[in-house]
């Protein structure tokens, strides 16, 4: 994460990356932006990592960050489970 708050992910959100994911009792302090431009695609597994990040981003600053970016199967996804795509609607 850089200085600005923004968590940029990239490469291929998956089952492998987000079990290696090191999610710690802090992960979302100052996350303001959770940037996906660099994703080369997302599977059931990065959506749930990123949807962890979006919550502990939220419980952490009370508000809920930007998702920035539409990697190839995050509205395929978001279809299937009936979810917003930017997870707006996610509890």
């Amino acid at each position: 994460m850089n200085n600005a708050g923004v968590l940029a992910l990239d490469g291929v959100l998956d089952r492998a990356r987000a079990e290696a994911w090191p999610l710690r009792k802090d992960s979302g302090q100052g996350i303001g932006v959770i940037d996906l431009t660099a994703v080369e695609r997302i599977e059931v597994a990065g959506l749930a990592l990123v949807a962890e990040l979006v919550e502990r981003a939220t419980r952490a600053t009370g508000k809920r960050p930007t998702l920035r970016g539409n990697p190839p199967g995050l509205e395929e996804l978001a279809r299937a489970y009936r979810i917003d795509a930017g997870l707006a609607d996610f509890p």
